[in-house]
């Protein structure tokens, strides 16, 4: 009758066809599974039936729907929810929630601690998500690092991130593990407050490679350690809203950024002469260029691009779609963020900021750095959105191939330069 009583190859509720198990604890095991309906792969959650009753279960189903009502980028998406009555043991809750292809948090601590500007990166997106719930009166209850979903990991890319599992607790019970507060106790209940201990825990288990409070002691004085000390702080009173961590995190992505940059790029003076031996800076505007601002614009849906030029004490702008300003002094915040020079980086933003004194203000920047063959980082191709947004998934490469074109062009023309030298 359709494929075994549990396991893959059963259609839950008549929609989900089961696949391989992607995971699975003492409440609940998730499946990747097909929406037989949308023609699309998704991962149901399906919690150990238990002896509630008919009246505990819908509580339990309405819980679940209104969770799904919470969309961001930064959360998994909640797609569905139901009770599965054909269940063997009896009647049980599924959730059926956005597949994230990619590995989680606990997995890649497996392997030591991250560089403290990947845990930047990781708190800023974590912060903005639990603000964003916060904000709408949902607790989380259950931050880990195996519900701290990556999308990309690895030492020279900035990771993507999305929270799994919110507010999941109010459905398949209460958690008893070691990233709790100390206020929740054997019977308190979560708090927003008792979100940023747990993400306090798991950032500083990041940055140490050891879990529990007891490893800040190995963290040295300054930014990171404040911000640690007060999201652990045992007065939940006393710590930080997420707010005010999107913002810290913020910061602290900036100064990493920087930390990194600076120690592992060729010097100034070389990239300097690299960027004058293109001779682009104060040039008229040319159509090629225009024509790849247009096209990354157009393709990514975004209302403004730019190719910008990073030279000693300004970034300078040899092509522009949209009212980005000629030039911005090279420490403007939003371009501080966005020269890593490592790959792609996007960049959300918690508030509008500003493209210089009197430019528009935005809410996402993306960018891929303008690398010579020798290391070289003579700028950036950018893009960027006056509200809150995250680009696709092969957004990374659109830009990246972009960049390559933008490349190819300043390389012919140099090569064209110094022909007409050369016959002089």
């Amino acid at each position: 009758m359709g494929g075994p009583p549990t396991g893959p190859g059963r259609i839950v509720q008549g929609r989900y066809r089961l696949r391989e198990v992607l995971g699975h604890g003492s409440r609940a095991t998730v499946h990747r599974a097909e929406d037989l309906l949308l023609g699309r792969d998704v991962a149901i959650k399906l919690i150990a039936a238990t002896a509630a009753g008919p009246e505990a279960l819908s509580a339990q189903e309405a819980e679940a729907r209104r969770l799904a009502s919470l969309t961001m980028h930064g959360l998994v998406t909640l797609l569905d929810a139901g009770i599965d009555v054909e269940a063997e043991g009896g009647p049980r809750i599924f959730l059926v929630l956005e597949l994230v292809e990619g590995t989680d948090l606990k997995r890649v601590l497996a392997r030591g601690p991250l560089q403290p500007r990947q845990v930047a990166h990781i708190g800023f997106d974590v912060a903005e998500a639990l603000q964003y719930m916060h904000d709408r009166g949902v607790v989380h209850q259950d931050v880990t690092p195996a519900n701290v979903l990556l999308l990309a990991h690895g030492s020279e890319r900035r990771p993507r991130v999305k929270l799994g599992d919110f507010g999941v607790q109010d459905v398949v019970g209460a958690a008893h593990g070691p990233y709790r507060s100390p206020e929740e106790g054997e019977h308190g209940r979560p708090t927003a407050a008792s979100d940023v201990y747990a993400l306090g825990l798991v950032l500083l288990e990041c940055l140490t490679g050891t879990p529990g409070p007891a490893a800040l002691d190995a963290v040295p004085s300054g930014p990171w350690r404040d911000t640690l000390a007060g999201m652990l702080d045992p007065d939940p009173g006393r710590r930080p809203g997420a707010g005010s961590l999107v913002q810290a995190f913020r910061e602290l992505i900036v100064a990493e950024t920087g930390r990194h940059r600076g120690s592992e790029s060729p010097g100034e003076d070389a990239r300097l002469a690299a960027v004058r031996g293109y001779a682009v800076l104060d040039t008229p505007p040319d159509a090629p260029f225009d024509r790849i601002t247009h096209l990354a614009s157009r393709v990514l849906d975004v209302p403004m691009a730019a190719i910008g030029i990073l030279d000693a004490d300004r970034v300078w702008f040899k092509a522009r779609t949209g009212p980005v300003p000629p030039e911005l002094p090279r420490s403007d915040a939003v371009h501080e963020g966005l020269l890593d020079g490592d790959g792609v980086v996007e960049l959300p933003l918690d508030a509008p900021a500003p493209l210089g004194p009197d430019g528009p203000t935005v809410r996402f920047a993306a960018a891929a750095p303008l690398v010579t063959v020798d290391g070289l980082l003579l700028g950036l191709l950018a893009v960027y959105d006056t509200g809150p947004r995250t680009l696709p998934p092969t957004a990374d490469e659109t830009l990246t191939d972009l960049a390559a074109i933008v490349l190819h062009e300043l390389e012919l023309r140099r090569a064209a330069r110094r022909t007409a030298l050369a016959r002089r």
